[in-house]
């Protein structure tokens, strides 16, 4: 006869978490991956900007913003800054 494995309560609970971390990892790599894209656009504009080129910079710096945010959203800071923190 066969054995079967019974994972039980905590089994399920472990695969869970494995999972959701594996999605927070993959969201983070997205998120990295999409600032770092933005910031070298950013970097390559011209010194001396056309008006398109200043569109182009608010529009990529809006979509900067939107991913700070999303990076705040799913992954908030673990304690609040201390007013020492914020001074150096």
């Amino acid at each position: 006869m066969k054995s079967q494995t019974f994972f039980g309560l905590d089994g399920l609970l472990t695969a869970d978490s494995q999972r959701e971390s594996k999605t927070r990892e993959a969201l983070s790599r997205h998120i990295d991956r999409k600032e770092r894209e933005i910031l070298d656009e950013i970097r390559r504009l011209p010194v001396d900007p056309t008006p398109d080129d200043l569109a182009r910079y608010r529009a990529l710096n809006e979509e900067l913003l939107f991913w700070g945010k999303m990076r705040a959203d799913h992954f908030p800071p673990e304690r609040e800054p201390k007013t020492e923190d914020l001074l150096y």
